[in-house]
Parts: structure tokens; C-alpha cells; sequence
């Protein structure tokens, strides 16, 4: 028990690639990130990688959807790393006193080495006007077909994927009911903690039931567990310990111990009476 809530990590899995855009603004990803105790929201094109950056008054939301398992951005790859270059853009600029908007238009018309077209001019056939001086024919319009940028596309990430996909193995899939150790996360910590799987929720995505309620969680952070012996009663313990919140509390950054309870038997409570008594919500109550 104590060996697995310090065990080492699971192995990568071969990458998932997109298909790619047949045309601009088919794909986009979407991120918010904050710079200097200010917030942004990032937008990237797939197709062109073409950065736009918006400062926001307010990050608050009336709805909220998430579209991937917390702790695994890479499922949301393209725009986590199109925010660490906006960061390293602002931050330079921060230092240098520098307009980070000239910046990003440096770097939208710059060319990729593989696709050899700039963004912008993957958007409009030309080149736009930095401050860094063009001959006037530079910024003509150009003529190119789409079908050349996504042969270039599907050349570069076929070259990330065979890369990435050393060492990498497909781990086992999940089925409802399964009993998993689940990674947590933060404070540092890296500890898993025991949990029962409820279903699937998207390709490698799984909603586990653990001690503090339902999680989302990439299939990396879920390590299936041996067969339980059902005679010794374990997996009726889990359940009991899942739904009441008894025994040990794991949470994202570390395990706490609950106080020792006295025994139904020895207070002489009804089993109604003693789960209303220990329920983690009145536990929680008591103590604050």
C-alpha cells in the first residue's frame, strides 16, 4: 500500500495526432494565461499558427467547459505551447521596455524553417509591413495553394510523432467499475491514492469516484489495480471508505489521517445514526 502511493509514474503513450486543417480557422485553440498581474486570452490557428493576444478585464464565466483531463495539458498541446512563446515574448519586452504587440508582429511574419511561409503570409498571400525595411515587391501578393502548407503540416508532424513515440507503449484500458490508484497532484507531492472507475469520459479520459468526489483524470494518472479478494472483504472496504470518507484522506498534494473514531458498537449508535454522525460534511463542519 504505502510502496504504491509513491510510485514512479507511467509510462507516455504514443501521441494522438489531429488531422490537419484543410483550411484556415478550421481548428483553432483556445487558452488563458497571465503575464504581470494581467490576463490574457490566447487564440492560435492550427492551420497558419497565427497568434492573437487579448488583454481581459475579467476571466469570470457564466459556463465552463473543459476539454481535457486536469493535470495533462498536452492533450491541449497546441495551445499550451503557443502561451509559453506569447510568455517569453512579454517578458523580454517587459525587460527591454518593448512593445510586445511590435514583437508579435515580428514574429507573425517571420517564416517557419519547414513550411518556409510566414503566418501572416499563410493568411493573407503576403507579406505585412514590420519595422524592419522591405523593398516594395516584397509585399505583392503571392500565389500558393493550400494543399502545399498541409503537405508541409503533415510532414512536420510526422517527424514529432515517430520522435515522441520512442519508449512509448498503449496502457490498458478501462472499464467501469474497475479499482485504479489515482495520481494526485500539487503542494509538490506526487503520491496516488485509491479510487473506482465510473466510466469513460473521451478517448483516454476516465471519471474516477474517490474520497473527495468524482475526478476527471488522463489515463496516465490512473494505474489499474490487481484483482481484489473479494473474500477478505477489501473492495467492500473501499466503497465504505469512498462513500463515508473513513480511514485515510488522500487529496491533490498530500494524505492526511482523520482522527480515531469510537466504534458504533462502543457508543451504542444505530448504523443510521453513526454514518450521520461521521459523514465528511458534518466532520468538516465540526471542525471549522
Amino acid at each position: 500500500m504505502v510502496c504504491k502511493q509513491y510510485g514512479t509514474r507511467q509510462p507516455k503513450e504514443p501521441m494522438v495526432c489531429r488531422s490537419v486543417p484543410k483550411r484556415p480557422w478550421q481548428h483553432v485553440a483556445v487558452d488563458l494565461f497571465s503575464h504581470a498581474d494581467k490576463s490574457y486570452l490566447l487564440l492560435v490557428d492550427n492551420f497558419r499558427d497565427f497568434l492573437e493576444i487579448e488583454e481581459l478585464n475579467a476571466t469570470s464565466a457564466g459556463s465552463l467547459k473543459c476539454t481535457y483531463a486536469l493535470n495533462h495539458s498536452q492533450s491541449n498541446g497546441k495551445a499550451e505551447s503557443s502561451v509559453n512563446e506569447a510568455k517569453k515574448i512579454m517578458k523580454k519586452c517587459l525587460t527591454a521596455k518593448e512593445d510586445a504587440y511590435l514583437a508579435l508582429l515580428e514574429r507573425r511574419n517571420t517564416p517557419s524553417a519547414d513550411i518556409v511561409l510566414s503566418p501572416v503570409q499563410r493568411l493573407m498571400a503576403r507579406r505585412t509591413r514590420t519595422r524592419i525595411p522591405l523593398v516594395e515587391g516584397r509585399l505583392a501578393l503571392q500565389t500558393f495553394t493550400w494543399d502545399i502548407v498541409r503537405k508541409r503540416l503533415k510532414q512536420r508532424i510526422e517527424r514529432e510523432r515517430q520522435v515522441y513515440n520512442k519508449g512509448t507503449h498503449e496502457l490498458s484500458r478501462l472499464v467501469e467499475g474497475n479499482t485504479v490508484w489515482i495520481q494526485s497532484f500539487g503542494l509538490g507531492f506526487d503520491r496516488w491514492a485509491p479510487g473506482i472507475v465510473e466510466g469513460r469520459d473521451g478517448d483516454r479520459s476516465y471519471m474516477a469516484r474517490t474520497i473527495h468526489g468524482t475526478l476527471r483524470r488522463h489515463k496516465v494518472h490512473l494505474w489499474k489495480k490487481e484483482t481484489m479478494n473479494s473474500s477478505s472483504g477489501e473492495r467492500e472496504h473501499l466503497d465504505k471508505m469512498l462513500e463515508y470518507g473513513q480511514g485515510q484522506h488522500w487529496v491533490d498534494g498530500g494524505q492526511h489521517e482523520q482522527p480515531d473514531e469510537p466504534s458504533r458498537n462502543e457508543i451504542g449508535q444505530t448504523d443510521e445514526e453513526w454514518r450521520a454522525e461521521n459523514h465528511p460534511d458534518r466532520r468538516r463542519r465540526s471542525h471549522t
